[in-house]
């Protein structure tokens, strides 16, 4: 009963259009909930432009600009943003180390995210 006045409150405030925005279906916002939902779950693949803004019906170019609009960061640094932090998830979670998290969310030595990821290592080391 709590959660669902929390919601009420949220969508009825005074941020609660672009809140609802995001799932009204075909609407630009819900497009990139769906490329960022997408992201999520194949952070480990390489990312497309093209390929991610075909997946929700818009152009490379509008798509680019509205996922910057809405995240602030271009698909491919929210995705690089995105993988670090999942390792670091791993981590925490006891589940995996540092080597192993980094593979697990597709981060490789090639990769300039390792550095970040070896930082968030560093920094778990640290709070031990």
């Amino acid at each position: 009963m709590i959660i669902r006045e929390i919601h009420y409150r949220l969508l009825m405030g005074p941020n609660g259009a672009h809140l609802r925005s995001f799932y009204a279906l075909g609407s630009n916002n819900n497009q990139i909930a769906r490329a960022i939902s997408w992201l999520k779950k194949n952070m480990t693949e390489s990312v497309k432009i093209e390929k991610l803004a075909e997946q929700v019906n818009m152009s490379p170019f509008t798509f680019h600009r509205y996922f910057k609009e809405i995240t602030t960061l271009s698909p491919i640094q929210y995705q690089k943003r995105l993988r670090p932090q999942e390792a670091q998830r791993l981590m925490l979670a006891g589940k995996m180390d540092a080597t192993s998290s980094a593979f697990a969310v597709g981060i490789t030595t090639s990769d300039s995210s390792a550095a970040n990821t070896n930082a968030c290592s560093e920094s778990l080391r640290a709070k031990m």
